[in-house]
């Protein structure tokens, strides 16, 4: 979790760098997989860097929380830094991902499969940051309506009060500004800024990463569409192959059958050649032409 790039993902494709290693020599793409690894290697760096920043940006988000000292601006200036930081660490991992889905090599495809769930994983985190924000950034303000107001704010009238577009809830603005001391109604106010202001570059920052997710999907679909391919060739590997097998079982059946059939005739004829044979001699013992007769019949048949 503390990198985009695992191991196996170079691993897999210096694998790949050496398995090319011949074809590369005739005129091959190395140079291209090289270049591409130099690529896998600076968003890994990146990746380090956006990892370190989202963590000083969400301690530094506590720490402004719990600040109570009236002007002391660090908490937030902090906060500020981190945020720029971490945005402009992850729209450098989002160049990255764009230069290797437009340069990498067709060895280094499989590479994909291993940056899915990395970026997944940091677009929830994200999201998870931006949902505490944000749901801080209410309770305070129904906390604030409450002791205002003596009711509970409804979903709808936080939407308007936190979105500061409505003139029909000036009114209601002005009198939480002025329920507390005009120290504390400024800081109240400028930490409603910054969380305002963090809550929108988280909302940038998930959009970045959803990006990034979107560029390793399409990294990623050429594998699909080769393992939809071996699938479907294995099933018709596996048809011929049936197809084959019965092919062979009705061959070895028609030749049984024509073995049989002449086995057959083969035998009709020598019963018909001993029965001319049997008679013949028959005759002759009984004397007379009629023997003769018989008997040169019988000699001529076998000829006919």
């Amino acid at each position: 979790m503390n990198d985009l790039m695992t191991d196996s993902f170079v691993a897999a494709a210096a694998k790949a760098q050496q398995g090319s290693a011949p074809a590369s020599s005739a005129g091959g793409d190395a140079p291209e997989l090289r270049a591409f690894l130099a690529e896998a290697d600076a968003a890994k760096a990146d990746m380090a860097a956006l990892r370190d920043e989202l963590s000083r940006l969400r301690a530094a988000h506590e720490a402004s929380r719990h600040a109570v000292v009236v002007g002391s601006g660090g908490g937030r200036a902090a906060t500020q830094a981190a945020l720029v930081r971490l945005l402009g660490s992850a729209r450098r991992l989002r160049a990255r991902l764009a230069s290797m889905d437009r340069r990498a090599p067709a060895p280094a495809a499989q590479a994909a499969a291993g940056l899915r769930g990395r970026v997944h994983d940091l677009t929830a985190d994200v999201q998870a940051l931006r949902c505490q924000v944000s749901a801080e950034r209410r309770e305070d303000a129904a906390r604030r309506y409450l002791t205002v107001a003596g009711d509970a704010p409804t979903e709808e009238q936080l939407d308007r009060l936190l979105a500061n577009t409505d003139d029909s809830d000036a009114a209601m603005r002005a009198a939480l500004l002025s329920a507390a001391p005009a120290a504390v109604a400024e800081e109240q106010e400028e930490a409603a800024r910054e969380v305002s202001e963090v809550e929108r570059g988280l909302l940038e920052l998930q959009q970045l990463f959803l990006d990034m997710a979107a560029l390793v999907e399409a990294q990623g679909a050429p594998l699909d569409d080769i393992e939809r391919h071996v699938a479907a060739a294995a099933g018709d590997v596996g048809a011929a192959e049936a197809e084959l097998r019965e092919a062979r079982r009705l061959q070895g059946e028609a030749r049984r059958r024509r073995v049989c059939l002449a086995g057959g005739i083969a035998a009709l004829l020598l019963v018909a050649v001993a029965v001319a044979v049997v008679a013949a001699l028959v005759l002759a013992r009984r004397g007379g032409g009629g023997g003769k007769l018989v008997l040169q019949i019988a000699a001529d048949f076998p000829a006919r």
